[in-house]
This record gives structure tokens, C-alpha cells and sequence, in this order.
């Protein structure tokens, strides 16, 4: 019509229909249209006045990547793939409803978006359980929970523990629960986050931290341990009180002494002879710390303690520093020599984390894997190293807060280097696979977008990629 195409089929070199319908001026514009790079196809589908209405996109191994309705020839809704693992449903507008999946197709959140970034919904862990209800913000890229309820897990000696459950508020735990675990997966610890602040709990004087008040069985009344321990200091500081030589909170007794801080118990003191005394030292919860002889009021023998009453220390002294002796870690015994640690040893923290395993020599970290941890309260792992004749080089691991693994591969003295592999943080898809140079991706590698789709594939210089060697 006027020397235009108006109706029919179109092929290609192959001799495959990559168009039937209609024309507007030559154009394809109402009709079923397939696309091609190369010998690739990329699309198929329906397209109305000129645009892409429905129909699927692939990529270069033939995979579905999407499928769905097209609006004004862009995404409008409905599911994305990454080797034939579902990993997004829903909607493409600015403002839209969808359902991000994991590699293993397990929906992981369901909700509304702003830009494609979550704005509000639920979130869910492996095993389906619904661990954040609230809103989240998008700080470089990453989608922080910021306000609402939830539920954090942590996988301790092959088990989920939940680890906090409560509210979120600016993207920081607000007000709730939080539990710690040791390594053997036994809770150690139960307390709360009052307005963004840890609540710093009593314990008993074995050490013991009080967890939820229990209640106890006391002559015919039932009284809970915090009563009692209430009642304890009433009698320590009657003690005090009833003695007429307080003085600066220090009582003398013949050869011995004992001495108070703040009505506390901090250490009592026997006379040996005129130059060496025995010590029983004390913490703010009358836990004995150490045990033993002082010389010039220098330690030079003893015994010292953690919170839960085990030996820690058993040896000599040298300017009050362990010099030479036995050092214990739960079932961990291992030597001091001439002030440092020698021989293979399992480093625990005071909540009983694993930190480090292998080998210490010079009183350093030799031979062994070292692990990191966020911080002091919640016991999140941040990452697994090898140690190296004394350097964090080798094989490892790194994580996000949640959980979720962020590095995989290789490390030289921290950093990455070598061949390795980055993740997203909540969809759990693969980032990047290649090699990194001082902590950048430097050489041959992949990248792919956050739904699991490769973007680009080549060399890589300084964490950045080549746009002459770019793949779509």
C-alpha cells in the first residue's frame, strides 16, 4: 500500500518467520515478532501499534529469562528466570506487587516495590518461615529492613536459632528479644534491646547471666532469682555495715584482709610471711577471677577463672602477665612459654564462639582458620579465613548480617585475591565469579544482575568492566 508493506510474513537468512502481520510505513507493527542476535533468538511475542505487548525473553542458552506483559514496550508483569530457576514474579511499574525466589525456586519475599527496590512486605527464610513483616529502605543498592517486626536466625552447629525477634526501627533492632549461642548450639544468653540500647542483664555468682526470670521454690514461697539475688547483697553490704572498721571500705581481720569497692566483695588478702601473701581476687558479681601467691605485690602464682567458674590459667607470673603455665579453652589445653602461647590450640570468646583453631607459635595465630564476628551481642559470623604461617591467606568466607554468604574463594593477608565468587545480599544470586586483585575484581570474570541474569562477561580492571567487551 503507497509502496509500503502492509500485510504478510518476514523471514530471516535461516529461513525462520521472525514477523506476521501487519506493516505501518515497512515497520512491523501488529503481529507476532521474534528478535534475533545472531543466531540467538532474544524475544517472542505479540507487539500492538509498534510495541512489545507479550510474549518471553531468552537468554543466549535458550532459557526463558522472562515472561510476561509489556506495557508502552517496557516490563510490565509478570515472571523472571535465571536458568530455569524462578526468581521474580509480580509487577514492573514504579510502583508495583511482586515475589522474589531463591536459586532453589523457596519464595524468599512477597510484597510491594518502589523502582524495583522492596518498599514493604514479608520476608522469609529457607524454610518458609516468615521472619520480617515492615518497610525497607535502599541504601546503595541494598534493601534494609527499617521499620517493622522480625525475626533474625543464625545456623549454630547444623541448627536454625532464632537470635532476635522484635522491632526494627531506622534499619537497627529496636525493641525485642536477643538470644546467644556458644558454638555446641546451647543459649548462653536471653536479654533485650530497649530503644536500640542492649540491656545489660544481672547474673548470679556463679556468673551465670540471668536470663528470664524463673521462679524458685523457697519455703513454701515461690521468690524469683532476682529477689534472691537481691537478697544476697542486702546481707553482703549488712556485713559491711555492721563492721566498725569500715574505714574506706576496707575490713582487717588479724593476718587477713578483705577489701570492698562499692560494698562489693573485690579480693581478700592472707598473710604469708612478710613478703608473699595469698589473694582470692573477685569480679563485680562475686565470681573468683584468680586464685594464688603474689611476691612484692606482684602475682607469681595462681590460678585464674572465666565467668562460669572453669580454669582458664595455671602457672607462673611475670609482671602480673601469664609467663609459664597451662592455658585452658573449654576442651582446649595448650602452653605458655616464657609469656607466649605455643602448640595447637581452640580459641573460644567468653560466650564460648569459636575464634580461632590451629596452630599458635611465638604467642601468634600460625597455622589455623580464624573466625570474625560483627559484633559482641549478637554473635553473627562475618567471616571464616585460613591462617597461613601467620597471615589470613588461603581459602574463605564472608557473610552479610543476615546470614547470607557475600564472598566465597581466595584471601591474601585479608583481602581478596585470586578466584573467587561475590553474592546479593537478600536474594542470595550470584554477583560476580572470577578473579579479584587487593580486594577489586581484576581479570576474567562474570557479572550478573541481582535476578540472576549474566550482563556482562570479559576482563574486569579495577572492580570496573570494559564497555567495549559488553554482553546484554
Amino acid at each position: 500500500m503507497n509502496g509500503y508493506r502492509y500485510k504478510g510474513k518476514e523471514f530471516n537468512e535461516n529461513g525462520e518467520i521472525i514477523f506476521n502481520g501487519k506493516y505501518a510505513k515497512g515497520f512491523p507493527y501488529n503481529g507476532k515478532l521474534k528478535e534475533y542476535i545472531g543466531n540467538f533468538l532474544k524475544f517472542e511475542g505479540e507487539i500492538k501499534n509498534g510495541l512489545k505487548i507479550k510474549g518471553k525473553e531468552y537468554d543466549i542458552n535458550g532459557n526463558i529469562i522472562f515472561d510476561g506483559e509489556y506495557q508502552n514496550g517496557k516490563k510490565f508483569k509478570g515472571k523472571e528466570q535465571y536458568s530455569q530457576r524462578k526468581i521474580f514474579e509480580g509487577e514492573y511499574s514504579n510502583e508495583g506487587k511482586g515475589k522474589e525466589y531463591d536459586n532453589n525456586n523457596r519464595l524468599i519475599f512477597e510484597g510491594e516495590y518502589n523502582n524495583r527496590n522492596r518498599k514493604e512486605g514479608k520476608e522469609y527464610s529457607d524454610s518458609g518461615e516468615l521472619i520480617y513483616q515492615g518497610t525497607y529502605k535502599n541504601e546503595k543498592n541494598k534493601n534494609m529492613r527499617w521499620e517493622g517486626k522480625g525475626k533474625e536466625y543464625k545456623l549454630i552447629n547444623n541448627k536454625k536459632e532464632l537470635i532476635y525477634e522484635g522491632e526494627y526501627k531506622n534499619g537497627k533492632k529496636w525493641n525485642g528479644k536477643i538470644f546467644k549461642f556458644n558454638s555446641l548450639g546451647r543459649k548462653i544468653f536471653e536479654g533485650e534491646i530497649k530503644d536500640g540500647s542492649l540491656i545489660i542483664l544481672n547474673r548470679n555468682k556463679k556468673g551465670r547471666k540471668i536470663e528470664n526470670i524463673k521462679s524458685k521454690q523457697n519455703n513454701s514461697q515461690i521468690i524469683s532469682e532476682k529477689e534472691i539475688l537481691i537478697e544476697e547483697e542486702i546481707k553482703i553490704n549488712k556485713i559491711i555495715n555492721d563492721n566498725e572498721n569500715i574505714g574506706n571500705n576496707l575490713i582487717k581481720k588479724d593476718t587477713e584482709d578483705k577489701y570492698y569497692l562499692n560494698n562489693k566483695l573485690k579480693y581478700e588478702k592472707k598473710k604469708i610471711d612478710e613478703n608473699k601473701h595469698y589473694y582470692i581476687e573477685y569480679d563485680s558479681f562475686g565470681q573468683i577471677i584468680f586464685e594464688g601467691e603474689y611476691i612484692n605485690n606482684e602475682k607469681y602464682k595462681g590460678k585464674e577463672y572465666n565467668v562460669y567458674g572453669e580454669i582458664i590459667y595455671e602457672g607462673y607470673y611475670k609482671n602480673n602477665e601469664r609467663y609459664n603455665g597451662n592455658g585452658y579453652n573449654n576442651c582446649s589445653q595448650f602452653k605458655y612459654i616464657n609469656g607466649k602461647i605455643e602448640g595447637n590450640i581452640i580459641v573460644y570468646d567468653y560466650n564460648k564462639n569459636e575464634l580461632f583453631e590451629g596452630e599458635y607459635k611465638n604467642g601468634e595465630k600460625f597455622n589455623g582458620k580464624i573466625k570474625e564476628y560483627f559484633d559482641s551481642y549478637d554473635f553473627i559470623l562475618k567471616r571464616e579465613i585460613e591462617v597461613k604461617n601467620g597471615k589470613l591467606s588461603g581459602k574463605g568466607k564472608e557473610y552479610y548480617r543476615n546470614n547470607r554468604l557475600k564472598y566465597k574463594g581466595n584471601y591474601e593477608n585479608g583481602i581478596f585475591n585470586g578466584k573467587g565468587e561475590l553474592y546479593y545480599q537478600y536474594s542470595g544470586n550470584i554477583n560476580y565469579i572470577g578473579e579479584f586483585k587487593n580486594g577489586e575484581k581484576n581479570g576474567i570474570g562474570k557479572e550478573f544482575d541481582k535476578f540472576g541474569n549474566l550482563i556482562y562477561e570479559g576482563n574486569f580492571k579495577n572492580g570496573k568492566f570494559s564497555l567495549n567487551d559488553w554482553f546484554f
